[in-house]
């Protein structure tokens, strides 16, 4: 499982939250722009659950699949 601090941007396209996992954009709410999130990226079930903590208290901001690019294996 690898995790990472993920400066969350705003996108220049649409206004939304952005943050870049592995030169793939991953659209978030705008909510908490400018701050940062936790993206923990489970290899192995090829899955991307990015959290936010505010007050010590971690919300779950999203939960996709995300798969290993196949020219990487």
């Amino acid at each position: 499982m690898r995790k990472s601090l993920k400066h969350l941007l705003k996108d220049a396209h649409n206004g939304k939250g952005v943050i870049n996992v592995l030169h793939v954009a991953v659209g978030l709410s705008k909510t908490c722009l400018d701050d940062y999130v936790l993206a923990e990226w489970n290899m192995i079930k090829q899955q991307l659950r990015v959290w936010f903590v505010n007050n010590q208290q971690p919300r779950e901001m999203k939960f996709i699949q995300f798969e290993i690019n196949p020219n990487s294996k």
